[in-house]
């Protein structure tokens, strides 16, 4: 498995997809805090980043960028009939783990580095202070508004990998690199409006924003819950994702 593992790593992260994600990660970042910047008011990174993060539009872009280049591996193995080749060299179970694990970090360090990229490059411009938020994460906020800016960052980028997975696991039902690509960006958008009335722990919307408290005000219980149930939900794509390549190759002839 190590060297499947190796093969995805350099096809998807040594790619220009990879770094146009991460650049379509940078610019949206311009893009969803430019008026921030214009209006004469001087805010704060750690408050422009939690604004970003609360805008319904700003996720979904994100969310397509995280995907861009890994939610479209199967779709290309499938076409090209290089899964034909792979498959009987190898076992199912290796080529779905390694293909899940790269494309989770994929589309996880391609939102993350574009998002601290983003913080690095108006740092100069505008100050990392301090400010009074609410939720769990309001003492860190004050205390370290560097570390804030981490947790939420980090805390949006496992959520956009998680949709990323998803849109890997369905592009096995239907394999059209189009169909793949606006994937994620709609189960984002059906997994929050079916889990908005949903109690805050399983509440997507909700989990994706740094304001909510899932257990009490404690900022460390808050974090690991959260990325567990993100974790967890990577898993439960990954079993999905095995399921459907095990049925879509079945009758293949090798």
């Amino acid at each position: 498995m190590s060297k499947l593992l190796l093969a995805n790593f350099k096809r998807i992260f040594i790619s220009k997809w990879y770094i146009l994600s991460i650049l379509g990660t940078l610019l949206m970042s311009y893009i969803g805090s430019h008026k921030y910047f214009k209006d004469g008011t001087v805010y704060g990174l750690a408050y422009i980043a939690e604004l970003m993060i609360n805008l319904d539009m700003y996720k979904k872009v994100i969310v397509f960028f995280s995907s861009l280049s890994c939610v479209t591996v199967f779709c290309q193995d499938y076409n090209s009939r290089y899964i034909n080749s792979i498959l009987p060299r190898t076992k199912k179970k290796y080529y779905t783990i390694s293909n899940i694990i790269i494309t989770t970090l994929a589309g996880f360090t391609s939102v993350f580095i574009g998002m601290i990229l983003f913080f690095i490059s108006i740092s100069h411009r505008i100050p990392v202070q301090a400010y009074e938020t609410y939720g769990p994460y309001r003492d860190l906020c004050s205390d370290n508004p560097y570390i804030y800016i981490i947790v939420i960052a980090s805390i949006f980028s496992l959520y956009s990998a998680m949709w990323t997975a998803y849109g890997l696991a369905v592009s096995v039902i239907i394999p059209d690199k189009c169909i793949a690509l606006g994937t994620p960006v709609i189960l984002g958008y059906l997994g929050e409006e079916i889990t908005y009335r949903f109690p805050t722990p399983v509440n997507l919307y909700r989990l994706s924003h740094p304001g909510s408290e899932i257990f009490g005000d404690t900022a460390v219980s808050n974090y690991i819950y959260t990325l567990i149930f993100f974790l967890m939900s990577i898993i439960m794509a990954g079993y999905l994702f095995s399921c459907f390549v095990k049925r879509r190759v079945q009758d293949e002839e090798f």
